[in-house]
């Protein structure tokens, strides 16, 4: 539509302006091979996360004492743990509770510091100092041992654990939002906004954080591999997911009386969090370089 001589924006053009953007983003994610391997790997793994009990030949519960130790073999491809349940299947149904905390927590992080740094980077002021302070104090407790503190005051299980991993990153989330908002706030949009009396939660929902949030892309997938790694941390140390829950850190924690006679029942479920790891973090790199303004050329 036109208006004045000239074309108005439109539902429609900001939707193709956002869908060229979009695609302009995964072209040059897709010329990232590193990258484009790191998703695939991340796509697969979240499959067989979700289809784990279609994909898995056992119950993760079912034991055979009979059978415990057994090596690789045509019936438990992985082999047996030492009550006898197959180890293919555990990690399969595991892929779902690693994955899910790394997700998990990071949601949880991202919502509240998200959250804490579009008010103390739009209001500013004593809201602004008291949240700042409020962010130093927890990162000056190393992430590992303020996880630890929280878990062991809130207890085990996979919500408990969500939180403990979350609360450690909320202050970056928080202090990287505020940076990004403190010269958007001055821009002309945003004073275009409120002098049509624009809700304060419309200007900084709607319109600051889409332009703010880029970065915080990037630090959030890394953050996954970071709380799964976490996760695994706190298992072992048995502040995390418990057994007989198949998650992969609990299942290193069972495996390590007898790594040194059959090392094969920790190798697998470390080298599936290395593979994980390793792959968010290519992909984390890609989205990097991919929302860079400066390397669009």
């Amino acid at each position: 539509m036109y208006k004045n001589g000239m074309l108005r924006n439109s539902p429609s053009n900001e939707l193709i302006k956002k869908e060229s953007q979009f695609r302009a983003i995964m072209k040059r994610l897709s010329k990232n091979w590193f990258a484009a391997v790191g998703l695939v790997i991340i796509i697969i793994f979240i499959i067989l996360a979700i289809l784990g009990p279609t994909f898995a030949p056992y119950d993760y519960m079912e034991m055979d004492i009979s059978n415990k130790f057994a090596p690789s073999s045509s019936s438990h491809l992985l082999g047996t743990d030492d009550l006898g349940r197959d180890i293919f299947s555990r990690l399969l149904y595991g892929a779902r509770y690693s994955l899910g905390l790394g997700f998990a927590g990071q949601i949880f992080q991202l919502t509240i510091g998200t959250f804490l740094g579009c008010i103390a980077g739009y209001y500013g002021g004593k809201s602004e100092e008291l949240i700042m302070r409020f962010c130093d104090i927890i990162q000056a407790i190393p992430n590992i041992l303020l996880a630890v503190i929280v878990s062991a005051a809130l207890g085990t299980g996979f919500m408990n654990t969500v939180i403990a991993l979350g609360v450690g990153h909320i202050a970056g989330s928080c202090r990287i939002i505020r940076a990004q908002f403190l010269p958007l706030r001055e821009q002309e949009f945003v004073e275009a906004e409120k002098s049509i009396n624009c809700s304060n939660f419309r200007v900084i929902f709607r319109h600051i954080l889409p332009n703010a949030i880029s970065p915080l892309i990037v630090i959030t997938t890394m953050g996954v591999g970071g709380c799964i790694m976490s996760a695994a941390g706190l298992s072992y140390l048995g502040l995390g997911v418990q057994p007989p829950t198949p998650e992969w850190g609990a299942m290193l924690t069972a495996s390590r009386e007898y790594m040194r006679h059959y090392p094969n029942l920790i190798l697998y479920p470390g080298l599936c969090i290395a593979i994980v790891v390793l792959a968010l973090n290519l992909l984390g790199d890609g989205l990097r370089d991919a929302l860079d303004p400066k390397l669009k050329n």
